[in-house]
């Protein structure tokens, strides 16, 4: 996968610096795009993890990264003890009838 992210991408820098089927771009530009491409792809990455942070902190009864899993997992029903019909939640317990 990452061979194939790298070659298209070295393919695209190829064909635009040496003007194959397309009008040629000098270098410095094409430099100069991948240098702004690399800082905000890291500004982004760095968002994503302190959303994904602040997403993990916020979470009572956590119980992977995704708020998701937690919010199933909090609400799952577990098997409970004899003499409860329904089993147990974190939150609930259902009294047999």
């Amino acid at each position: 996968m990452v061979a194939a992210i790298v070659g298209t991408r070295t393919l695209a820098v190829l064909i635009c610096g040496f003007g194959w089927l397309v009008h040629a771009i000098p270098w410095t530009i094409i430099g100069l795009v991948w240098v702004y491409m690399v800082i905000w792809t890291i500004v982004l990455d760095l968002v994503k993890l302190a959303l994904y942070s602040r997403l993990w902190l916020g979470l009572p009864g956590r119980v992977g990264t995704s708020g998701f899993s937690a919010s199933v997992m909090r609400h799952r029903v577990l098997p409970g003890p004899p003499g409860l019909q329904h089993g147990t939640c974190r939150k609930h317990t259902i009294p047999a009838r």
